[in-house]
């Protein structure tokens, strides 16, 4: 994960009644921009090594944390400013749900709690991470998930974070390459997706050894 410091506005909140206003005027705002950087997954065959993977239908999106014990922003930190910030490996994470999900393959050691995808915004600090998986609520996916860090911030219970999501259309064709999506950024052309069909992936997996 590779993180690139942007530009930080100043806060124009006063001390106030509200715990939250009172530590957002205590700081200067952090604004974080970043890429994430993955190995992609070129065949279907690869995602047998993936620890979680699952047919779902997105859902609407749920609230927003830093990676802190209570989700809200590391106070020291922020007052240091954006690199102390990433030094110390705070990020923020957008909890995400499904409105369907049907497992197709699970080597996870312990049930699941919650879903998230890197980056958004808390109050008035933002992480913008470019490269990240942000997919549409009510669209068809299928997703390959992995643990978030958790060194040296864990969350509180049993986290996965959404690391590829592979659009499923209407005809139930999956576009393996994933192609982009609302939001994606890169230097194009993007490469045209290569199809399957859902099936044929269930039966990929169901093989795997």
């Amino acid at each position: 994960l590779a993180i690139t410091l942007a530009g930080c506005g100043v806060s124009t909140r006063q001390p106030g009644a509200a715990s939250q206003e009172v530590q957002q005027s205590s700081y200067t705002p952090v604004n974080i921009r970043g890429e994430v950087s993955r190995v992609g997954l070129s065949k279907p065959e690869d995602m047998c090594g993936e620890m979680f993977v699952a047919d779902v239908v997105v859902g609407t999106p749920l609230a927003t944390r830093w990676n802190t014990p209570d989700g809200t922003v590391p106070l020291a930190a922020a007052r240091q400013g954006p690199e102390e910030v990433t030094r110390q490996g705070y990020l923020i994470y957008k909890m995400v749900q499904f409105t369907k999900m049907t497992v197709l393959q699970d080597h996870r050691p312990a049930p699941t709690k919650q879903f998230v995808t890197l980056g958004g915004q808390v109050g008035q600090d933002r992480y913008v991470m470019d490269g990240e998986p942000q997919r549409t609520p009510g669209q068809h996916y299928v997703v390959v998930f992995d643990r978030p860090s958790t060194i040296p911030h864990p969350f509180v219970g049993k986290t996965m974070l959404l690391a590829h999501a592979y659009l499923v259309d209407a005809q139930g064709m999956v576009h393996f390459l994933n192609a982009p999506g609302p939001g994606d950024k890169g230097p194009g052309p993007f490469a045209p997706p290569v199809l399957l069909t859902l099936d044929s992936l269930k039966q990929t997996l169901a093989a795997c050894k």
